[in-house]
Order: C-alpha cells, then structure tokens, then sequence
C-alpha cells in the first residue's frame, strides 16, 4: 500500500482496518501524532466494519494503529486509507483492556466477546455459551452480570426479550457485546447489565433450524422446534424467526406451617401441559449507507393446561384447574437518518405497539366445583426518538425521550363459595406510563481514560380504575432526577490493567403485576393479592471493577435503598386460619458485595469461567432489623476432547440467606454436558444434565402469628438433547440487524 503525507491544514483522514483475510477489525484504536515529534493529537476507534474517521488534523500526521491480537502500525496518513494488521496475541493496545484473543474490554468500559470461531460457542446454545464469557453467569435461566440480576437483552438498538435472545443460534452471531453498567441511553430497567447481539455478516441467506427436547425423572418434559432465517438482496433484506413446541412440568411443594396451637403439613402438586408457536418477521430497507428503515412485527399464541392439587394432613382440600390461552399481536417500526453536524451523527426513532389478550377458564373444587373466567387485554405504546451526535475532539453526547403507555383491562366473574372468599367479581383497569427526556455525554481523554455522564427526568403515573365500585380509584404519580457516572482508567499497558468507577442513583417500578387485586391460590389456606398504593424504590448504587490482569477482576458494590418492596405475610383478619402475602414498601437496604472472578484463556483444550464472592446486606423495617453475610460460587469448565468433541462442566451455589420476609438454606447445581460438530460445523449436537446433583430449595418465613417452610421437591434434574443445522448461500454482502416487539410481563406478587 503507497501512503503520502496529507499537505492541508484541518484535514479529515477516513480508513478501514481489516486483517489479513481482509476481515474488518472491530474497535481497533487509532491515533493521529504529531510527524514532528510524535506527540498525541486525537484519537478514535473503529466501528463494527472496521471504519475509522479522524478530523481537524494538521499538515503532518502519523497514524498509530493497535488491536489486541495485531501487531501494532505507525503510518504516514492518507486522505483514504486501507490500513492491514498483522496478528500478534502479544500485542497489547494503550486503549482497550483485553482478556483474551476472542474478548476485548473497551476503554469506554464495553466487554467485546467474538463467537466466530470462539471454541465456547461450539455445539451450544447461546445461553449455554454465555456461561463462558468472563464477568457473566447464569443461574436458572437468569443472567448475571458481575453479579448483578436485571439483564436487558438487545439485537443491535433493539430491546428483545429472554425468550428471543436464547432462540437466536450461536452460529449467526458475529460478537456479543457486554456492558456492565450501563448509562441513560439504556432506560429505567437497565439495572445488572446489558448484553448486545451482534450479528455475522454473510453471502445473501444464513439460516439454523434446531431441534430439542427434554426429560426429567417422571417423564417427557418439553420438545422445541425453533428456526431462524435471514435474507438480503441489494438494499433489502428480511428476517424471519418461528417457535413451536409442546411441554409438560412439574412442580411438587411440601409446607409445614406451624401456628401456636396447631401445626399443619400441607402438600401441592401441580402440573402444567403447554403448547404454542411464535412467529415473528422483520424487513428493511438502506435508502443510502446513512439512511434505513425496518418495519417488524409478530404473533405467539400459548395454551397450558394447569391442574394443581393441594392436601392437608394428606387429605385433599383444594384442587383448582385451569385452563389458559394467551396470545399477542405486534408491530415496530424503526427509522435511523444521518444528522449533518460532526461526522457520523444520526437521528432515529422507534414505535412498538402490541395487544395482548389472556383468557382463563378456572375451576376450583373443595367440597363442591365451582367455575369461573379470567379476562385480561393489554394494549401497550412505545416511542424512543433519539438524536446522538459525535463531535470534535472526541466528543459524544446523545439525548432523547422515551415515552410509553399501558392499559391494563381485567374482568373475573368470581366465586360464591364460603371456602374461598376472597374470590369475588373485579372488573378494573390499570393504566399508566412514562415520560422520560434524557442526555448523556462521554468522551475519551488521552488514550487511557474514558468519562460518561448521564442525567434522565422520570415521569410516571399509574391509574387502578375499580368498574364496580369508583370509590376504590386510586392514582399515584412518580417523578425525580436520576444522573449516572462512569469513569475508566487504564493503569498499565505492558500488562493491561484497568479501573474502573461507577455511580447511579436508581429507582425501580413496582411491576403492573404487583398492583392486581385478584388474589392467588397457593394452597386452601393461603393466597397472594396485589397492592394498589405501592410507591416506587429508590437506590445508590456505587461500583468499582478492578481488572487486574487478562485474567483477574475484583468488584466491590454497594447499595443503599429505601421504600423497598417486600411481599410480607398476614393473618386474614376475618378467618384467622387464612394466611396472605401482599407487597408492602417497608424498610431500607445497606449492602455491600465484594466478588473476584478468574478467566483465563487457556488456548488449548480448556476454558474456564469462575466467580467466588461474600455478601452482606442489612435490612431495617420499624420494630425488625435483619443482618445477613453470604458466601458464594460459581464454576465452569470446558474440556476439549478433539476438536469436534468436548465436555463442560458447571457447579454453583451459595450459602444461606436472611431477609426481611423469609430466609434461604444453603443452595448448590452440578450440571454437565458433552457436545459434538459435525459436517464443518454445520450440524451441533449437544446432550446435558442439568441439576444432575442439587440441593432442595427451602424458604422459611417467620411471623408473630405462624413459622412457614416451604420445600421443593420438583424434578429439577433434566436431560436435554439439542441438534441444530446451520446453512449459508448467496454472495459476500452486509447483512442487516433484526428487530422484535419487546412485551411486558405481568408478574404476581408470590414468594
């Protein structure tokens, strides 16, 4: 490649870095010296196609190139340049920390995670994969990030669901992108964590089609068919995504409620028949590289077959039966647009809009069968404009408004039976939604600092609109500024080690769920109700990571909350032998969490992911104050066997906890599994024992009326079997992100 001294003054340099494969190198640091003395003059890094952009330079201009995994380049600059790295894992970078050949942590605080090719995505489904990225765990289908739960999921800009995220096949995916503690761009919910899909680029069509099913001891579980195409021709491309399946589980609760006078030994099985399909589609079109526009939508539709039998004293008392179909319609749209002000600036905007039907047939038998029906629509908007604007010297600043609207229509005909008396006719609606203008700017400063800073106004209102009876109306409105702030500074560079600091003062919203008055049937004697008048928790939470070498991170957290939600139990005032959980605002939280977690990067036949930690919280409510420490693990392996062949193991647990309204026992999992590919990696198989050795979860909840332990003795050990075949054809092209309808969830207020 012939290069040249640029002889302008203020010049704008543009390039691309690829290896050499002519791959495109993802956030690769680029710096502009001075040619005279090689003093630092700006810098940047290369987006996800490898693409640099560096402006406002003088006359004589070097570029110096670093990536992980390259050998570094110093190059006289060219208006136009195509800049070829060699590969080096030695090579360290003065702007990214890096843990691996495959991982990289960004300087703005992003972990990089590459799949294609990465040994931990062989013959595995993304949540299985997951287990081996460094700073990430899973534990019982949720995501932890450095500890933290409240995970959002998203595919490029858009928020998707857990059940989304896991049906996308690791085969399609280019490089997750891992942010653990993310600013105002990423809304309220954002709270443990972020994980990004990035999706591959290919020739025209790239598609999988995966098979799996599962067994536990007493049976047949579930079987899944899942497939996921994806097309583009020109500017045009599509995605295509469907899931149909059919499963049976099982859930066996044992209680032993003791009362002053009396103790009695309850027992609840309940069993569950599910089958569905989801089918959701996506398209769009690149008006111009700066200009595009998706349109994307769906419908699922779910049936279960619900029948749960409770006993007392081994006499049956309270069978109820349900059957239930719910179903949903949705439809996005989202439009992105090139701003004219610095270089690469851009407007964009999403509208989602769904319908939610849920329809419910129940049945309740004590002495006698008694019928009733359960139905709930759900209409919910959602409008996300925002502008990001990247300036000169590095400067970026983003800002939008996120505004959003739910109702919530619920009608039960309820029941005349004296045994069951908190089941009466409701008809109600819970309506609300969010005003939420906010701005963010970070930048780079030199080459080993990075500053984000963040501030978002909330408002939110919620309705409870009783139809029977308006004197039950109720209405509540939230409101308050919230800033966050993130700094990063990289201490070394011969051996990469990095700080990092983090602050955001937080609130959670009680979920729509929380607010249902129609109560829950645990067993004959005791159910769940929501809470009208809850308020919303407020939190600080400060957190700082050290990463102390490509192999180690110590994080210390601490958080500090009030108005904490807590579903608390109760003695029906009217039938003293009832017993009720309802959420409550009650009390303040103090806790601190300190963790150290060990990846290292084997390069050969082993990968391993591990975090140990010790928690302490301190909970405080009028008249109760409960002090907890905790103790905790998680540890997995993989074996490589051949090359197409390996084995993973996974052992987690804690030790037991106490809260406010109940207290834990010591909890652990052993899970393993073995996976093979075959046909150049086109078909996985994969064969695992989850929970193949695990304790029995144990809640025990304390009350000045009653002491309640609850044990579950469900099948929690399964055996799954998953085959997946992936397939590609069509010519070299860029291929376009897809897009899916986020939905909320109603969640009940059960312990």
């Amino acid at each position: 490649m012939q290069v040249a001294f640029a002889q302008t003054e203020g010049q704008i340099i543009k390039g691309s870095v690829m290896d050499a494969d002519e791959q495109p190198i993802a956030y690769a640091h680029v710096v502009a010296l001075s040619a005279s003395d090689s003093s630092f003059i700006t810098g940047c890094m290369t987006d996800e196609e490898g693409r640099f952009v560096v402006d406002s330079l003088p006359n004589s201009v070097l570029l110096s190139v670093k990536c992980i995994g390259y050998k570094s380049q110093i190059l006289p600059a060219f208006p136009q340049m195509k800049i070829v790295l060699e590969e080096n894992p030695e090579e360290l970078s003065e702007a990214v920390v890096v843990s691996s050949h495959y991982t990289r942590r960004k300087l703005s605080g992003e972990t990089v995670v590459r799949m294609q090719g990465n040994p931990i995505a062989k013959g595995k489904t993304l949540l299985e994969a997951l287990r081996f990225v460094k700073g990430v765990e899973v534990a019982n289908n949720e995501i932890l990030i450095n500890g933290k739960n409240g995970t959002l999921f998203f595919l490029n800009e858009r928020q998707i669901s857990m059940q989304e995220f896991q049906s996308i096949p690791t085969s399609m995916i280019k490089a997750l992108e891992i942010i653990s503690n993310p600013g105002a761009a990423y809304g309220k919910e954002a709270k443990g964590g972020i994980v990004k899909v990035i999706l591959r680029d290919v020739r025209g069509t790239i598609g999988s089609v995966t098979l799996s099913g599962q067994a536990d001891k007493e049976g047949w579980v579930d079987a899944l068919l899942t497939s996921s195409l994806q097309y583009q021709s020109g500017k045009f491309s599509l995605f295509n995504n469907f899931l149909i399946g059919a499963g049976e589980y099982r859930m066996r609760y044992e209680r032993l409620d003791k009362y002053p006078l009396q103790t009695f030994a309850r027992r609840s099985h309940i069993d569950k028949d599910n089958k569905g399909f989801s089918e959701n589609i996506g398209v769009s079109y690149q008006f111009a590289p700066e200009q595009m526009i998706q349109v994307y939508g769906g419908f699922s539709l779910f049936c279960d077959e619900i029948n749960q039998i409770n006993s007392t004293d081994a006499i049956e008392t309270l069978k109820q039966l349900s059957d239930n179909s719910l179903s949903n319609v949705n439809a996005g749209l989202f439009y992105k647009t090139k701003v004219g002000i610095g270089d690469g600036s851009s407007f964009s905007t999403r509208v989602e809009y769904l319908v939610q039907n849920n329809k419910e047939n129940l049945s309740y038998v004590v002495d006698t069968e008694e019928k009733t029906k359960l139905k709930q629509k759900l209409n919910f908007l959602k409008v996300d404009p925002r502008l990001e604007l990247h300036l000169k010297g590095g400067n970026d600043i983003e800002t939008g408004v996120r505004f959003s609207h739910l109702d919530d229509n619920n009608r039960i005909d309820g029941l005349s039976t004296p045994f069951l008396p908190m089941m009466n006719q409701q008809k109600f609606v819970i309506s609300g939604g969010d005003f939420a203008p906010w701005a963010e700017y970070s930048r780079i400063i030199g080459s080993r600092m990075f500053v984000r800073a963040g501030l978002t106004y909330q408002l939110t209102h919620m309705k409870f609109a009783d139809k029977l009876g308006p004197a039950g109306d109720y209405k509540t409105t939230y409101s308050g500024l919230y800033p966050n702030l993130m700094l990063q500074y990289l201490v070394g560079t011969q051996k990469p080690s990095a700080i990092e600091i983090a602050y955001r003062y937080d609130f959670s919203l009680p979920n729509y769920g929380y607010y249902n008055p129609i109560p829950v049937y645990q067993t004959d004697k005791l159910y769940s109700v929501g809470n009208q008048k809850l308020k919303q928790e407020r939190f600080h939470v400060f957190e700082m990571n050290y990463y102390i070498n490509i192999a180690w991170t110590l994080t210390y957290r601490l958080k500090s909350g009030k108005d904490m939600i807590h579903i608390l139990s109760y003695q029906d005032s009217e039938q003293p032998d009832f017993v009720y959980t309802q959420p409550q605002n009650v009390g303040s939280l103090l806790r601190h969490d300190i963790s150290l977690s060990f990846s290292p990067d084997l390069k050969g036949f082993w990968q391993t992911n591990n975090r140990i930690y010790c928690r302490h919280h301190k909970e405080t409510m009028p008249r109760t104050r409960v002090l907890s420490t905790s103790l905790g693990w998680n540890f997995v392996q993989q074996f490589r066997v051949k090359e197409n062949i390996g084995v993973t193991l996974a052992f987690a647990g804690r030790t037991k906890e106490k809260f406010l309204s109940y207290e834990t026992n010591l909890n652990y999992s052993l899970d393993l599994g073995a996976y093979m590919t075959l046909l150049k990696d086109q078909l996985f198989i994969n064969l695992s024992a989850a929970n193949l050795l695990h304790s029995k979860d144990k809640i025990r909840i304390k009350t000045d009326f009653a002491d309640m332990t609850r044990i579950d003795h469900s099948p929690l050990t399964r055996v799954k079997l998953s085959v997946s075949w992936n397939f590609s054809a069509g010519d070299q092209i860029r291929r376009k992100k897809s897009a899916e309808v986020s939905i909320p969830t109603r969640e009940k207020p059960t312990l």
